[in-house]
């Protein structure tokens, strides 16, 4: 299915210097009361469609491009925050994710979006918070691994 970008997305992709920048949203919704706490990778906070996104370094790694690599992609978002810590301590399941892609003149309008991402797997420390990205896809899940953790069933450990 083709992407549809609006014209000035379009203009600021094929110039060769532009003023315009696409800034990647992150939200993620905690799935027990619907929490959102959302970031964006800029040097500013950014407010889209009335919500205000923190302004916070992230990253994405891809995995290698062969059959033995893991499902999923890495993100890695600074641990500036304790406000997203408090929320990963108190869930025992998946966080819900959506990445949306927006241009810094037109905030307000979504160029591109991924909804129904699960973090799991997150690991944090007193700089980074780690997890990784993967659809909501029963097919491949990997049973039973990552359903017996620590945190969800603590006396088998």
């Amino acid at each position: 299915m083709p992407r549809t970008l609006s014209p000035a997305a379009i203009r600021a992709a094929l110039a060769l210097e532009s003023n315009t920048a696409f800034l990647v949203l992150v939200t993620l919704t905690d799935p027990t009361d619907g929490t959102e706490y959302r970031v964006v990778c800029n040097t500013e906070n950014v407010t889209s469609r009335g919500e205000v996104f923190t302004a916070c370094y992230f990253e994405f790694v891809m995995p290698p491009d062969d059959d033995e690599a893991p499902k999923g992609v890495s993100l890695s978002i600074d641990n500036v925050d304790l406000g997203l810590v408090s929320l990963l301590r108190k869930i025992t399941v998946p966080i819900g994710c959506k990445i949306e892609v927006v241009l810094n003149i037109s905030p307000d309008t979504v160029e591109y979006e991924l909804t129904e991402l699960l973090l799991r797997e997150v690991e944090w420390d007193e700089s980074t918070i780690q997890g990784k990205l993967i659809s909501d896809d029963p097919l491949n899940l990997l049973y039973p691994a990552h359903i017996y953790e620590p945190r969800t069933f603590p006396s088998i450990f």
